[in-house]
């Protein structure tokens, strides 16, 4: 379909900026790899270094590392509410009152078919 020569320039630098760009990105992409192998390989040598600890001082450490953990929430998978209420982090205000209005229109329909029956 593109065949003024403008079009045909534009498709030509396009390809060239896509190549050139690529090997850019690459190369960004190894530099990032290697990295986080570096700080993966660092961090392993640091955990034995922890469990060596751990052994030597035993059950203090062993409280430490409890009140360290996160406290695990319940998350109700149908309605995606946790146990204060709330909704998660990633779901937006525009989700949320989707979901809300989602929720709402099952209730009511249940409730319809509850009292239609009796």
């Amino acid at each position: 379909m593109a065949k003024s020569l403008r079009s045909k320039w534009k498709r030509k630098m396009k390809t060239i900026k896509r190549i050139r760009y690529g090997d850019k990105e690459l190369t960004k992409l190894k530099d990032m790899c290697d990295k986080r192998d570096a700080k993966e390989k660092a961090n392993t040598i640091g955990a034995e270094d922890k469990d060596i600890e751990m052994k030597v001082i035993g059950s203090v450490v062993a409280a430490t590392d409890v009140d360290m953990k996160e406290p695990m929430t319940t998350r109700s998978s149908k309605s995606l509410l946790d146990e204060f209420g709330h909704y998660p982090q990633w779901m937006n205000q525009r989700q949320i009152k989707k979901h809300q209005n989602k929720r709402k229109v099952k209730r009511l329909k249940a409730k319809n078919t509850k009292s239609k029956r009796k």
